[in-house]
């Protein structure tokens, strides 16, 4: 099994996670958690195409959220997702599924944690080794 998420970094692309989806219903699931993530910034009055990308993702060369996008829809390869999941859940069968998720590293980390899986995103993994060691200790 394969986790695949950051709905917070897929603004841009959504589209193409979209066409990626081994369904119509799982393509709706995903547009459905997206948009619910969307609706919950707008109501913070938050404007996420004006944050993003970040001082350091300038640095780092991105001009646009939508490159940003590209970077993390890139993990996902050419694996069709199979199923929309809600935080920590676990899949129920083999493939690639999305979790709706957090952006975060430490949480997203921990999300998956709670329910431990096959593969993690190596984003998070390498998030994660960054990390002090009394950090990773969460007992």
């Amino acid at each position: 099994m394969l986790l695949f998420g950051k709905t917070t970094e897929v603004t841009g692309g959504e589209d193409i996670v979209m066409e990626q989806c081994a369904s119509p219903q799982v393509a709706a699931d995903f547009k459905r958690v997206f948009d619910d993530y969307q609706a919950l910034i707008k109501s913070q009055g938050v404007d996420l195409m004006g944050s993003q990308p970040t001082e350091g993702n300038i640095r780092g060369g991105l001009t646009t959220i939508n490159e940003k996008a590209m970077g993390n829809i890139q993990k996902m390869g050419r694996c069709i997702v199979q199923s929309v999941l809600p935080p920590a859940a676990e899949p129920k069968g083999p493939g690639l599924h999305f979790m709706d998720s957090s952006s975060a590293a430490a949480e997203m980390v921990k999300k998956l944690l709670l329910n431990p899986v096959a593969s993690l995103d190596a984003a998070i993994a390498h998030s994660l080794a960054r990390l002090p060691a009394e950090a990773r200790a969460w007992g």
